[in-house]
């Protein structure tokens, strides 16, 4: 078994022109995700939204 952690961020538009970033991670079956953290602000790009969410 891996120690290693399966951790993705991904950006959502949940209202045109609103961006927020999600961290989720793997569990033991790789095809279930779940999230870890969200932004609680918006980001007005994909981009703003991806990097904040990678420096978190």
């Amino acid at each position: 078994m891996s120690h290693l952690r399966h951790v993705s961020v991904f950006v959502d538009d949940p209202d045109p022109g609103h961006f927020c970033w999600v961290l989720h991670e793997s569990t033991e079956d790789a095809s279930i995700w779940v999230d870890l953290e969200s932004s609680e602000l918006s980001y007005p790009t994909w981009l703003d939204a991806f990097n904040a969410g990678v420096v978190s």
